[in-house]
């Protein structure tokens, strides 16, 4: 019997049927390599390995983004100091990266091997510091390989950035950090973190956005944004993580505290060209940098899904983690965990 809540189902089932990934690399290895964001913890190898996956201490249910992503391919990861400006992250950044790129190891023995297609995962603040390497790394760029750091070799041996919920042009959560939101916004953050320059740095006036030092990033650079809100939702604007809104994440033109929905995620980015949508994802900042929440996503316009506009739900349950190697990683012949 045909009821209306069959109906549903059949109906959501054929559209979720009908969303496909489009294919974003061809089908042979691939070399990720993991840039973390804002944390106080997270400067030595093991703690930017840890990063990926440790969210809550109990229960002790974490599942590693690292391995979810790279199974059968080869990866790295880069430990660098959040604490500071992100143009100063990214002098330490470029300089690990390159010997990483040039064929070195990581601080802890892996490396990219032959592989070709190098991809950048950045999450968080780490998105601002690629989007300042990239947007500095040719002699037009304002900021040319600042600091004697070589951003140059960094875009031309890199294949695509892909940026977990990064706030490109800043965020309101730094804002209130640092004292620039509303008393009440202020008043809480004050009891969450403190101003440090890496978090006075994501601030939202332009005099502090990556949009003001730096031009198009050189390098593709595809967009995820989060919108499974937070207690701290209530002091960002619009569809956010609870640390990072739309705004942000999908480096929007104009003021990183415009609002924007999930059924309304901007085309129009804070650069003319390179940055361009991905999609979205029903996990909160933390569950986006590992493999934990695997959740209801939505598409984007111009994202990678195979349907167009935002705000359609082309998955039930899968995470970032898993869209990014259902997107960039080789899968053996047989695997169909991507279907």
């Amino acid at each position: 019997m045909v009821t209306k809540k069959n109906l549903k189902r059949t109906l959501l089932g054929s559209a979720l049927a009908l969303a496909i990934l489009v294919p974003q690399v061809p089908a042979f290895g691939a070399c990720f390599i993991f840039l973390h964001g804002h944390r106080d913890h997270a400067t030595t190898y093991q703690e930017a390995k840890d990063y990926w996956f440790k969210d809550n201490w109990w229960p002790v249910n974490d599942t590693n983004m690292l391995t979810s992503v790279t199974a059968n391919n080869k990866y790295a990861v880069v430990a660098w100091n959040p604490l500071g400006y992100y143009w100063d992250g990214a002098k330490e950044v470029a300089g690990k990266l390159n010997t990483i790129l040039n064929g070195g190891n990581d601080a802890g023995g892996s490396n990219c091997g032959t592989e070709t297609s190098k991809i950048v995962v950045a999450h968080s603040m780490g998105g601002t510091v690629m989007d300042y390497i990239m947007g500095n790394s040719r002699t037009t760029d304002p900021y040319y390989n600042y600091g004697g750091a070589n951003f140059a070799n960094v875009a031309a041996k890199t294949y695509r950035v892909i940026t977990v919920q990064s706030p490109h042009s800043g965020t309101e959560s730094a804002n209130a950090v640092c004292g620039a939101a509303s008393w009440t916004c202020n008043s809480i953050a004050y009891f969450v973190a403190s101003c440090d320059n890496g978090t006075a740095s994501l601030q939202t006036a332009t005099n502090w956005t990556v949009s003001t030092y730096a031009n198009s990033p050189a390098v593709v650079t595809r967009l995820i944004g989060g919108y499974e809100a937070m207690a701290s939702s209530a002091c960002l604007s619009g569809e956010d993580d609870g640390v990072v809104n739309h705004a942000g994440a999908f480096a929007c033109s104009g003021s990183g505290t415009a609002s924007y929905s999930t059924t309304n995620v901007c085309t129009a980015k804070q650069e003319s060209s390179n940055f361009i949508n991905g999609d979205q994802s029903h996990e909160d900042h933390d569950d986006g940098r590992n493999d934990n929440d695997r959740d209801v996503r939505k598409s984007t316009s111009g994202g990678w899904w195979s349907v167009t506009g935002s705000g359609t739900q082309v998955r039930s349950s899968m995470s970032n983690a898993e869209v990014i190697r259902c997107l960039f990683a080789y899968k053996p012949t047989g695997d169909t965990s991507c279907n």
